[in-house]
């Protein structure tokens, strides 16, 4: 007997015991993979519920018992790999003995990756198999749909402690900015910064250096001042009474020590030279103080911007994120 005349007999089985309609019956049904390298194979026999276009099962049929069940095993799963329904029903049928007088079949289904025999008692009914196949599929949508939905729960607890990271950063940030800010660039004004005293500090000790020299020279030609004013007799010093007398005395000193005179003069002259100097300095000390502070002032725009234009973007992203959660 032929494995199509064998098919028949058992879609009479099927037709005349199980109540399947003709119609539910595809024999040599042709299957196409269209993955990967295009290939087309011939199930024996699939099983359809017409009227939700649904698969039932799959039936392969095997004429010789000798090696049936190993020889099928890999080419159903082939085909249900094809049809992308790897949980549909497969069953082998095979002749229970190879007596072509006797028509009687053996009926596994798949379990896993083995045949397991069943009864032919056993074999779904056209109703049973069909409330089964649609209860398979609600539970598979049920199960898809807690799938996503899980999913997007994830996603969007992902999504909400990434935003209130965000947040919790950019609360930080704010307040080491207001800190920092505090510290360097709101101090007060009259205050001279740290760094315009240290790079300023060889400046200041001359400045004292010259100073000191302006004052020991000021407190020497007062000292000539004070001399040239004074004449001294018995010892003791008499101050002029009159201009005229202060002046001849002034005379006098100067025609007896002409040396004083220029010696005044030098000193004057060094005293001129020191202050224009100090002058300089200090004309140089306020330049790059001022520069300083100009560039102080740039860095702190710089530095707001950049803090500003980060914060934006930080709100930005927190916000989206809220909105898609």
């Amino acid at each position: 007997m032929t494995e199509a005349e064998f098919g028949r007999h058992f879609v009479d089985f099927l037709i005349n015991e199980k109540g399947y309609p003709k119609g539910s019956i595809l024999l040599e049904a042709s299957l196409a993979d269209s993955r990967g390298e295009f290939r087309r194979y011939i199930a024996d026999l699939i099983l359809l519920d017409t009227d939700f276009n649904n698969y039932l099962a799959l039936i392969e049929f095997k004429g010789r018992i000798k090696r049936a069940t190993k020889d099928s095993l890999l080419q159903v799963k082939t085909y249900l790999s094809v049809l992308d329904k790897p949980n549909l029903p497969a069953y082998l049928v095979i002749p229970k003995d190879e007596n072509e007088n006797i028509v009687d079949f053996r009926i596994y289904i798949l379990d896993e990756n083995d045949w397991k025999e069943i009864e032919k008692e056993d074999f779904p009914h056209y109703e049973t198999l069909r409330s089964k196949n649609q209860a398979d599929e609600k539970k598979e949508f049920k199960d898809i749909k807690e799938s996503k939905q899980n999913e997007v729960k994830k996603k969007k607890e992902l999504i909400t402690a990434t935003a209130w990271s965000t947040l919790a950063s950019l609360l930080v940030g704010i307040i080491t900015a207001i800190f920092i800010s505090t510290k360097i660039f709101f101090s007060d004004n009259t205050s001279t910064p740290s760094t315009a005293i240290t790079c300023c500090d060889s400046l200041e000790i001359s400045q004292q250096k010259l100073s000191f020299k302006i004052s020991s020279l000021e407190k020497s030609l007062l000292d000539l001042k004070m001399e040239d004013s004074l004449i001294k007799a018995d010892g003791n010093t008499i101050q002029l009474s009159s201009l005229d007398g202060r002046i001849k005395n002034v005379e006098n000193l100067l025609n007896q020590s002409p040396e004083r005179l220029l010696k005044v003069q030098e000193l004057t002259f060094q005293i001129q030279e020191l202050k224009a100097e100090i002058g300089h300095e200090k004309e140089l000390s306020d330049n790059k103080l001022t520069n300083l502070k100009d560039r102080i002032d740039q860095l702190t725009i710089w530095t707001s911007g950049l803090i500003i234009t980060i914060i934006g973007s930080i709100i930005g992203f927190a916000v989206n994120a809220f909105r898609k959660s």
